[in-house]
């Protein structure tokens, strides 16, 4: 279920005849349009593939137990087509209204625990991508978005029951790269 952009159903109608797309056109008798019904729908597609890699070790030591994990995902395929039998569109690596599909992606860190102490790090990746719009003019405008590490810290005290816990995400301070998808904040990425 997903909502067509007002050009999408503009496109489709004007380049491939798409009965479904056109039937969203509401004309005036001189053939301006009068509205478009961008309204969610399911009439078309997603076709999404990927592989997923991840791993997971523990072990223990004198100075404490010790987690250790990774999960890397590369996204391979992410086609939408939104009318059927009408044009796909390839998200693949790109900026999508809102949401992000970056082919790479991970996240790793190590995790201690020694008697009532634990501690952590994690390490999030987003992998590149691009972000186009369209200018007034109609010309399509795009931005390559660099990759980007984030590194979160966190540690805690277990005192009778009583939890200390302390963190600090984005140890670095790093500012997210410039993308007008939520790219680093959208839980769908």
């Amino acid at each position: 279920v997903e909502g067509p952009d007002e050009e999408v159903i503009l496109a489709e109608c004007a380049n491939h005849g798409t009965a479904l797309a056109c039937q969203k056109i509401q004309r005036f008798a001189d053939g301006s349009i009068r509205s478009l019904d961008a309204r969610l729908s399911n009439y078309g597609r997603v076709t999404v593939e990927g592989v997923d890699f991840a791993g997971r070790l523990g072990f223990a030591t004198r100075a404490g137990g010790f987690d250790v994990h990774a999960l890397v995902t590369n996204l391979l395929r992410h086609e939408v087509q939104v009318f059927e039998g009408g044009e796909s569109i390839d998200r693949l690596g790109r900026v999508s209204g809102i949401s992000v599909f970056p082919q790479w992606r991970g996240l790793g860190g190590v995790n201690w625990t020694s008697n009532a102490w634990t501690a952590g790090y994690t390490a999030q990746w987003i992998g590149s991508y691009i972000d186009c719009v369209f200018t007034l003019e109609g010309d399509p405008y795009c931005n390559d978005v660099p990759s980007v590490i984030y590194h979160d810290v966190e540690a805690s005290y277990d005192w009778s029951g009583i939890v200390i816990r302390a963190g600090i995400n984005n140890l670095t301070d790093r500012d997210p790269p410039y993308s007008r998808g939520e790219g680093n904040t959208n839980e769908a990425t």
